[in-house]
């Protein structure tokens, strides 16, 4: 009874190939593609979770990560804003790199940054700048 099923299905995938020539082959690519991108999805995942307890043992705890690229790019702009204020602010208090003068930052991201580099421009008017006023 085994044989004669075995030999009922031989008999339906020939039919089968026959009528259809390539179906078989492409069903059979599929599978393998099929399997092929779960092994590497698997293999990704696996990557990612290492990756993460890597950085939980060096920090101590999980960073925070990006959702997507548009989040991480606000990010950056707000770490990179906060970074020029406070080495504005050095250069006012006399603090930083340099000297402070009046063209020294040409663009301004907020208007209020406008607004608090005039004021610190006629409060430090009165000061020399530079080696030209020293002479």
């Amino acid at each position: 009874a085994e044989r004669r099923q075995n030999l009922e299905k031989e008999q339906k995938d020939w039919e089968d190939m026959m009528r259809n020539p390539g179906e078989r082959e492409d069903k059979e690519a599929k599978d393998r593609r099929e399997r092929t991108m779960g092994r590497l999805r698997a293999e990704i995942e696996e990557d990612n979770k290492k990756r993460e307890e890597r950085a939980k043992e060096m920090l101590g705890q999980l960073p925070e990560l990006p959702k997507d690229s548009a989040s991480s790019l606000e990010k950056a702009l707000e770490e990179a804003r906060a970074d020029v204020k406070r080495l504005r602010k050095m250069r006012r208090e006399g603090r930083g790199l340099g000297e402070v003068s009046e063209d020294a930052d040409l663009t301004f991201m907020n208007p209020e940054d406008r607004l608090a580099a005039e004021d610190a421009g006629k409060t430090q008017s009165s000061k020399p700048k530079g080696s030209a006023a020293r002479a």
